[in-house]
């Protein structure tokens, strides 16, 4: 979904749109070391099922600034 629309309600597609936005992220070059440790720390916390909405708020945001 754009990073415009609402994020979706449930976990489960929460997670994979997070996945696509933090494996785009992880694919350009430029970041930093930390930038990119906070991302995969974002893949460790899906995995564990500790992803909440306010992560996924910040991260749609951040990929939009980010030019997503």
């Amino acid at each position: 979904a754009p990073a415009d629309e609402p994020a979706p309600g449930d976990p489960d597609s929460r997670n994979a749109e997070a996945l696509v936005l933090i494996n785009k992220l992880l694919a350009r070059s430029g970041h930093s070391a930390d930038f990119r440790q906070e991302l995969e720390g974002y893949k460790a916390d899906i995995a564990a099922g500790e992803f909440t909405e306010a992560d996924q708020s910040y991260l749609r945001a951040l990929y939009k600034r980010l030019g997503g």
